[in-house]
């Protein structure tokens, strides 16, 4: 489950998003971390980029509060026995953590033409039961 809203706006609305069940499976989600490269560069900060991917069929919940930041979902806190916990405990390598931003959810990044431009983040995470979230640190 996600807890999404927008701290810079005082009237935003919390919003809980669950991932549905919508789509079906066609395999096991892989169960690794992605090297994707060297740090980037995200608002003129370098960053690191986790790649994880979960399940989130059968009910498990995504396991995160997260809020609105331009383009991305800011990691407020990761919530014990969610999906994102169990990849932290199977993957200490590859620890997502609170101050990360979501700038990808299976292939779809925020829009900018949008008033909340990471709606588009928010949706993707309700349409289907494997998730590809695409995390930055930035250092």
């Amino acid at each position: 489950m996600f807890c999404c809203c927008d701290a810079g706006d005082p009237s935003a609305k919390t919003v809980l998003v669950a991932a549905a069940n919508a789509l079906p499976e066609k395999s096991a989600p892989p169960e690794k971390a992605v090297d994707i490269g060297p740090p980037q560069s995200v608002d003129g900060e370098l960053a690191n980029k986790i790649v994880v991917t979960v399940d989130v069929s059968a009910g498990t919940k995504v396991g995160l509060n997260v809020s609105g930041a331009g383009l991305n979902l800011k990691v407020k806190d990761i919530v014990a026995g969610g999906a994102i916990d169990t990849w932290n405990h199977e993957h200490p390598d590859s620890q997502v953590q609170v101050g990360d931003n979501i700038s990808e959810v299976n292939g779809v990044r925020g829009d900018p033409a949008e008033a909340k431009p990471y709606t588009a983040l928010v949706t993707a995470l309700k349409g289907s039961q494997t998730l590809e979230l695409v995390f930055v640190r930035t250092t």
